[in-house]
């Protein structure tokens, strides 16, 4: 499936969180590929679920949205003992499998947004939070300005990272 066929805007403007889970959810039942084409698109949190292969085209950027609100809390009721009160990722799965993030393209943490002298690094989100997956594949991507850890698995099992670009300053 590709993003445009559920509306998505490359504009760099458009807020695409809903659009873009409502693409991921609809391969929540029966998994797949979800290809994002050239251009930016804007976006808060996104859950990834089990058999999931998020590709990101040459061209393609998901640039994280500045609304702290598009960004949801951790919570120690969605993962026991996680009372650290962590933001969501920009890229989140929690309890899954099999699941890949590819391409050529850009994850654009936008940190500038959450780089504020003595804020917590704990209320940041991380660009990529997996938590207690099984069979991760990241490879190919770039991945600029994290406003915190970029790539954070925890408690995951077989995590394969291969020819990755991270900037950050």
């Amino acid at each position: 499936m590709n993003i445009l066929e559920f509306g998505a805007i490359g504009d760099g403007v458009v807020d695409n969180t809903d659009t873009l889970q409502k693409a991921l959810d609809r391969l929540k039942e029966n998994g797949g590929e979800l290809r994002v084409p050239s251009g930016v698109y804007v976006t808060g949190s996104l859950r990834l679920y089990s058999n999931t292969t998020l590709y990101l085209e040459a061209g393609a950027t998901l640039a994280a949205s500045g609304d702290r609100d598009k960004f949801p809390v951790i919570t120690e009721e969605m993962v026991p003992g996680f009372v650290r009160g962590t933001r969501q990722g920009i890229l989140f799965a929690l309890d899954a499998e099999n699941i890949a993030v590819r391409g050529e393209g850009t994850i654009d943490g936008r940190g500038y947004n959450w780089w504020r002298k003595g804020e917590n690094d704990e209320k940041r989100p991380r660009t990529i939070q997996f938590i207690n997956v099984k069979r991760v594949t990241i490879e190919g991507i770039n991945i600029v300005n994290s406003p915190c850890w970029t790539v954070h698995p925890i408690h995951c099992d077989n995590v394969t990272i291969h020819n990755i670009s991270i900037t950050n300053p």
